[in-house]
């Protein structure tokens, strides 16, 4: 029993200290180069534009939506997207305290406390839907227009809420309809748009269900040398096609929540990114993990131990462990 004793002891003192550094681990994968107001410093590819939503009070309506590469130039306006729509307002829920510039990536956002709700105020009642809110970001005009990129990466974290047919999640809008646009399908899969000379409307659908009342990460990559369109839940890819015909842009804004072709949309909105390049999985905005999750595998782990070596009946044990 002794040696049982001094086993148990040793293991226990070796699990704080591992608690210890695993509490420390996510400083060690994600180094926390955020500046002061949770903003950015370098990024994988080129960031266009990346809006955080961290810009005023929960329960308040939201005004202007800071882009934290390319302020005041590409700044949202938050707006009801007609007279029967409604203002996004800020929202408690996030997807996750702190969200990084991929897996080990630079601290990005190192206090995410609030996202954008946008509330379809005639839910319940129909699913093609105009009156909701939006966030409208001006073009800057002109073919040399950073929010023209030829190759591209959108990505957002979503929540949805009441069913909308064809929702907008974001879109480069053009008159008449959509350059492109990342949208919720009618069965609540994710889903993408193309309009151009060549075809309106091309749609290109997945079975990634969205609509479950979690956060999921969405993303759409464009690659301009080969109008190859990769679409991607949480990490995996869901869907891929080839854009008939070429890009095409105007001078109209980029949206989210609304317009492009698109219906209003409804639920939880963050951490919306534009990049100017195609990018990996592994290069997506991520969730930092919360330490406490990390010492709760940590706890799990030791009382496996302490079961193993101490609560097990003697007789299961070997004669040095008795």
């Amino acid at each position: 029993m002794k040696i049982a004793n001094r086993l148990l002891a040793a293991m226990t003192l070796a699990g704080l200290v591992l608690g210890l550094l695993l509490t420390d681990m996510t400083r060690v994968l994600w180094p926390c180069d955020a500046i002061a107001d949770g903003g950015t410093t370098a990024a994988n590819g080129s960031t266009i534009g990346y809006w955080q939503f961290n810009d005023g009070t929960i329960g308040d309506p939201a005004g202007t939506l800071v882009n934290e590469l390319n302020s005041p130039a590409l700044d949202g306006t938050a707006g009801d997207y007609n007279a029967s729509g409604s203002i996004p307002v800020y929202d408690v829920s996030t997807p996750g305290l702190q969200i990084a510039d991929g897996v080990g990536g630079t601290i990005f956002n190192s206090s995410n406390t609030s996202s954008l709700e946008f509330d379809r105020t005639d839910a319940g009642t129909t699913t093609n839907s105009n009156n909701g809110g939006s966030v409208t970001v001006a073009d800057p005009g002109g073919v040399d227009s950073i929010l023209k990129p030829t190759s591209f990466t959108v990505e957002a974290f979503v929540r949805l809420g009441e069913q909308s047919d064809w929702a907008n999640i974001v879109s480069k809008t053009k008159s008449g309809g959509t350059s492109w646009m990342m949208d919720v399908n009618s069965n609540g899969t994710l889903r993408a748009r193309f309009d151009n000379a060549t075809t309106s409307n091309q749609n290109f659908a997945t079975s990634a269900f969205l609509r479950d009342g979690e956060w999921h990460h969405v993303a759409m990559t464009f690659d301009g040398s080969t109008n190859a369109i990769g679409l991607y839940m949480d990490y995996s890819q869901v869907g891929s096609a080839t854009l008939s015909g070429s890009l095409e842009y105007s001078d109209s804004p980029l949206m989210m929540g609304a317009g492009g072709g698109g219906r209003a949309y409804d639920g939880l909105l963050d951490e919306v990114r534009l990049s100017d390049t195609v990018l990996t999985t592994d290069q997506f905005l991520v969730v930092v993990p919360e330490p406490s999750t990390l010492a709760l595998a940590l706890l799990g782990l030791l009382s496996l131990a302490v079961y193993r070596f101490y609560l097990v009946p003697k007789s299961r044990l070997g004669s040095e462990f008795k």
